[in-house]
């Protein structure tokens, strides 16, 4: 068996394009730019600190844990729309999708995909924002998210956080 076909058979990248990869992107964190035309990686970078609300503005955002089931359940035959989030990644590949149903009933759906990159976290977090911007309600209909990522959740609740995913103005 050769080299080529052992990592193809596998599904795993060859060990000299993963240090290549992981190279440029290093040098993209410390050089803001590749030196390669050919490369193109965009990194996320922080919000700055200083674009944040003023203190006493911000606001902490509050979500409730659910472990059981059945609390779902009722939780979800009500009038209120309710969106399914989720980000995952496998075989390097990374995406985000969400479903909406109002009474269980399902009314739309989306998927997004990241570049390979990306974190689980990212696309968890891309999942929630973009399921927000797609599914904007009326003005009188209570909406309700749930995810499975409870680091998305602390980021989200969390009044200062920089992630360029999660900020927002109040």
């Amino acid at each position: 068996m050769s080299y080529t076909s052992t990592f193809l058979i596998n599904n795993v990248m060859p060990i000299d394009i993963k240090i290549k990869e992981r190279a440029a992107v290093e040098r993209v964190k410390l050089l803001g730019k590749e030196q390669d035309e050919n490369i193109n990686i965009d990194l996320e970078k922080t919000v700055p600190v200083t674009s944040l609300p003023h203190p006493g503005k911000r606001i902490i955002k509050e979500y409730l844990k659910i472990v059981d089931h059945n609390e779902i359940n009722k939780r979800i035959t009500n009038e209120k729309i309710s969106i399914f989030t989720d980000g995952s990644k496998l075989n390097n590949h990374t995406g985000a999708a969400c479903i909406v149903t109002k009474n269980q009933q399902l009314i739309d759906q989306k998927k997004w995909k990241l570049a390979d990159h990306c974190s689980v976290f990212q696309a968890e977090l891309l999942a929630i924002k973009m399921s927000l911007l797609q599914f904007q309600p009326e003005s009188n209909v209570t909406v309700q998210i749930f995810s499975d990522s409870r680091s998305s959740l602390e980021a989200i609740r969390d009044c200062n956080n920089c992630h360029p995913l999660e900020n927002r103005k109040p």
